[in-house]
């Protein structure tokens, strides 16, 4: 519910729903890199493990909450296939957002250790 509120279900992305949620990731990240702040400085996209969280929300429209950070071998991180990986702060190698399937539209990127 911390993610979607409580109006949703969990569904099975399609191979065609995680293209698309790397296509949105990709835009946002460029997009972020490009501007006045950058809050990747120094990073690539490429760095980045991804979770993919997918929800339908009551009126129809697909999310999937992707959570990104640079894997350190660390034993909480160990299991980041098959569990959540979440942290406080951590800086730049954490960051996560929602991409809208429905809508072809990404939002609320939050980037770890940022204001």
């Amino acid at each position: 519910e911390w993610a979607f509120g409580r109006n949703y279900r969990q569904y099975d992305p399609a191979q065609e729903d995680i293209d698309l949620a790397e296509k949105l990731l990709n835009e946002c990240y460029t997009k972020e890199v490009s501007g006045t702040l950058n809050p990747f400085f120094g990073r690539k996209l490429e760095q980045y493990n991804r979770q993919f969280v997918p929800a339908e929300m009551e009126g129809g429209d697909k999310i999937i909450w992707i959570n990104c950070f640079i894997y350190a071998d660390v034993d909480f991180q160990k299991k980041w296939k098959t569990d959540m990986i979440m942290v406080a702060d951590g800086g730049n190698a954490f960051f996560n957002l929602k991409v809208n399937l429905t809508r072809g539209t990404f939002y609320d990127l939050m980037v770890n250790g940022l204001p």
